[in-house]
């Protein structure tokens, strides 16, 4: 690894830096890759025709990198041998013990590092000396040969291989702010703000193109298809939801159409698409994304007559959707199994999210019942009480500090109701006391 670093007069900025890395995680072929990088950066407020009297700093940079990735298993570009015994037994009935090896893993000795190819702009600022400070980046990544297991058919005898396969590109921005909101003798209260959005997209998946046709059979172009068994579509992201789009429920009065699908009212109607009385993959839908579609944090702390302190935190995850398929009441036997107290379709209750219980699904296809699990936590608010100092010099205690707090606060998650949104389990609130002392 080398790395360089240049500055001149304070302003003008320059970094380099090279590594090489190996790694016996891949195969024979590519067991090593060269990483570049270069930052540039011009402090701005540092020149001499830069006068503007609320801007204490202001810094443009600017940078480019490529950086590796082998977040893969051991020995993943091998060909492994697991060994077993079977028991068998001969025509006379005695019983005999056979040795096995079995290939149980599909080598792949061309597996290389996977390359992510990111340029960045940012801008770094003081205002109001001191009052706001902050940084807003924007970002754009190509992140090229994939790593990713990918299932194969049934035919080859292997269920999955590690593999290199196409292009994934992010682009997104970042945003911090620190601020001091009020400054007075006996108040005073800072805000810190962190903002992130990102979004994927699959440029390619193989690099293979095939020929399009049009209904009179002639090529007019050509195309990369898109892998639907790993569910990676061209031009969508790597998080995005494919599923039967459910319309509601099927209503008392509709038995006869529901019928056409062996069901019944209450149980879930799905979309069939282009109306040709079957439910396939022409009938499937993009219907969001597993991953939050931004997040924030916020900060506030306060001083309070120079002896209290309080603070809270705020963060959000906003715009991922998770499966709740107990929404579908098919699947368990609702006598001899715990559950989250969830409604439940009856002809006294139409419900549109919720079947009825041991409902059936249309024409036996699989499908899930997808929720949207956005949500606003109040994370932590703390509460701290110093005792004065002139309280304390009549005494031998030299400190005295009493503390309160409560993690996971509160929640707001409007459209989860099955637990804990952030990783569904039953979250547990937790109250604290404190007190140090010196003596």
């Amino acid at each position: 690894m080398a790395r360089l670093n240049y500055g001149f007069k304070n302003r003008y900025l320059l970094t380099t830096s090279i590594r090489r890395d190996g790694s016996s995680l891949f195969g024979y072929s590519n067991p090593r890759a060269t990483f570049p990088a270069v930052a540039l950066g011009w402090v701005i407020s540092e020149e001499n025709f830069f006068n503007v009297n609320f801007v204490n700093y202001l810094k443009l940079r600017a940078s480019w990198g490529v950086n590796g990735n082998r977040a893969i298993t051991n020995y993943a570009a091998l060909s492994r041998i697991a060994s077993g015994k079977s028991l068998n037994a001969n025509q006379n009935g005695v019983a005999s013990t056979i040795p096995l090896l079995v290939i149980n893993s599909m080598e792949n000795k061309d597996l290389k590092w996977e390359r992510t190819q990111t340029f960045n702009l940012g801008l770094d600022f003081t205002l109001f000396e001191g009052i706001l400070r902050g940084a807003v980046e924007a970002y754009t990544m190509s992140t090229t040969d994939v790593l990713v297991n990918r299932e194969l058919p049934t035919i080859t005898g292997y269920n999955r291989v590690y593999a290199n396969l196409g292009e994934v590109r992010n682009k997104g921005i970042e945003l911090s702010l620190n601020s001091l909101n009020m400054k007075k003798s006996n108040f005073e209260w800072h805000s810190d703000l962190i903002f992130s959005l990102n979004r994927n997209k699959i440029v390619s998946i193989t690099g293979e193109k095939f020929d399009v046709f049009d209904e009179a059979g002639n090529v007019i172009g050509q195309k990369e298809p898109d892998d639907k068994t790993n569910n990676w579509f061209i031009g969508q992201a790597k998080d995005v939801i494919w599923d039967y789009r459910i319309l509601g429920t099927w209503r008392p009065g509709e038995e006869t159409e529901a019928a056409k699908w062996n069901q019944a009212p209450g149980d879930f109607r799905l979309q069939d698409v282009d109306n040709d009385g079957l439910l396939t993959d022409d009938d499937k839908q993009f219907q969001g994304y597993r991953t939050p579609r931004f997040t924030w944090t916020l900060t506030n702390s306060f001083n309070i007559y120079k002896n209290i302190e309080a603070s809270f935190v705020l963060y959000s995850l906003w715009g991922q959707k998770s499966v709740y398929d107990l929404a579908k009441h098919d699947n368990h036997i609702e006598d001899r199994r715990n559950s989250w107290d969830i409604p439940y379709w009856t002809p006294d209750n139409l419900s549109d999210k919720y079947a009825r219980l041991r409902s059936a699904p249309a024409a036996g296809v699989g499908y899930s019942s997808w929720f949207d699990r956005s949500y606003i936590r109040l994370e932590n608010v703390a509460i701290a009480y110093r005792l004065p100092g002139n309280i304390l010099n009549r005494t031998f205690i030299n400190n005295v500090k009493i503390m309160f707090n409560i993690r996971n606060a509160g929640i707001w998650a409007p459209e989860w109701k099955f637990g804990d949104p952030e990783d569904g389990t039953r979250a547990q609130r937790i109250f604290s006391f404190g007190l140090n002392l010196t003596i």
